[in-house]
């Protein structure tokens, strides 16, 4: 997985990485090990993101219920 702090620190300068990245794409081989790669570790990131956010909707829900039912609560104590 390729990110943009990644390419900073590894490559340093522009002409570097520009090197390294037409060595890669250039062979075959070597560009389908990368994307590869990549699609592995995005898939990972996927996973996780989407198990965060359907327990973020499942707070959300949460929240929403117990709002509710102290609007409920404190309108029928007050008519009262």
């Amino acid at each position: 997985m390729c990110f943009f702090k990644d390419i900073i620190s590894k490559f340093g300068t522009i002409n570097k990485f520009s090197k390294t990245f037409y060595e890669v794409s250039t062979d075959k081989d070597q560009l389908f090990m990368q994307l590869e790669h990549q699609i592995f570790v995005i898939s990972k990131i996927a996973t996780v993101k989407f198990k965060d956010v359907n327990r973020s909707f499942r707070f959300l829900a949460l929240g929403i219920f117990l709002l509710l039912a102290i609007v409920t609560y404190y309108t029928i104590v007050s008519l009262k």
